[in-house]
């Protein structure tokens, strides 16, 4: 099958969207498939992410409609803007898939993002949601796609793995934080708050939130992917407490890691870490003693279920919605 997926993916740190859609292109290819990295007639189906068409670059719903119309995506020129009146209008209507991350109001962003998304879902044949928190999300903002499913995301099992010897609970719990984004609504308070307990030691990578002093927790700053695993693999939980993420990379990445998680009981996350570790509650030392108590179990628990935090378990799951989605084209008409 020839795949488009129309994101120009980077290979150095950009949040979770670019480390999952890097992934996936790579496990579509190690089974056989064909990428296509430019949206193009010749496709068999075009995933398209959210809003975005990499790391900073904005989709358009004119985008959209122009590639439905001409098989090609129009480049105007001030002086010449109606170029593409001009193409031979391409007969082959490829379905397009679209994959939704969040309602990023939800977690503070103003923009016109939301807009965009929801513009270009109406243009789209077949939706995936990230978690069913993002169903429910878009479904209060009456964005309900004929046809749609839930599939979480995955990680490289090749860079996310656990410990071959992990070392048991010390006097001190090492706990480890990530986010990409400073956003306030990334739990930056929480983390300052639990890293201000005695007999626990809180690292942090990526971008610090500027408003917020850090207090005693240690920054790391960005690091690459494979950086961020073996730092890891060097600490015994993982904390994320975030609002509102729709379904977080850096939470499947610590399971894929052995880390049972620490969680705020909010969005997707809830789904994913609820059997793997234990909501934060309003007494943070309390949950610090609770996952001190229960960690060989909820350890046991992520080490049996690691398959399904790998991108492998989510590419074949996408591979088979791709492959529906492909069946149900009668005439270059999608059903």
């Amino acid at each position: 099958m020839k795949i488009c997926i129309w994101y120009k993916t980077t290979n150095r740190p950009w949040g979770g969207s670019n480390s999952f859609l890097k992934s996936l292109a790579t496990q579509f290819c190690k089974k056989g498939h064909v990428l296509i990295n430019r949206p193009h007639i010749s496709a068999d189906v075009i995933l398209i992410n959210s809003w975005t068409l990499g790391a900073g670059r904005l989709l358009s719903p004119k985008m959209i409609i122009d590639f439905k119309k001409y098989g090609t995506v129009a480049h105007y020129h001030k002086y010449f803007p109606f170029v593409h009146l001009f193409r031979q209008k391409e007969k082959k209507y490829l379905p397009l898939i679209h994959r939704l991350d969040g309602i990023a109001a939800l977690y503070g962003r103003f923009d016109k993002a939301d807009v965009i998304q929801f513009e270009i879902n109406k243009l789209t044949d077949y939706t995936i949601f990230q978690s069913e928190f993002c169903r429910q999300s878009f479904l209060k903002f009456n964005v309900t796609p004929q046809n749609s499913t839930v599939i979480y995301n995955g990680v490289d099992n090749s860079i996310y793995f656990p410990a071959k010897k992990p070392k048991g609970l010390g006097q001190t719990l090492k706990a480890l934080a990530v986010s990409w984004s400073s956003n306030p609504k990334k739990g930056f308070e929480t983390l300052v708050n639990v890293a201000d307990l005695s007999n626990i030691e809180l690292t942090f990578i990526g971008n610090w939130c500027n408003s917020i002093q850090p207090g005693k927790i240690k920054l790391l700053g960005v690091k690459t992917a494979s950086e961020i695993a073996e730092v890891m693999r060097q600490n015994d939980i993982f904390i994320h407490a975030a609002e509102n993420d729709p379904c977080p990379n850096v939470v499947l990445e610590a399971l894929a890691s052995g880390l049972p998680i620490l969680y705020k009981d909010s969005g997707g996350t809830t789904e994913l870490a609820r059997n793997y570790g234990l909501p934060i509650l309003s007494d943070i030392n309390e949950s610090i003693e609770e996952i001190k108590d229960k960690y060989v179990d909820l350890r046991i628990k992520v080490l049996h279920d690691l398959h399904l935090f790998s991108i492998e378990y989510a590419a074949n799951k996408y591979l088979k919605v791709l492959e529906e989605v492909k069946g149900n084209h009668t005439d270059g008409y999608f059903i």
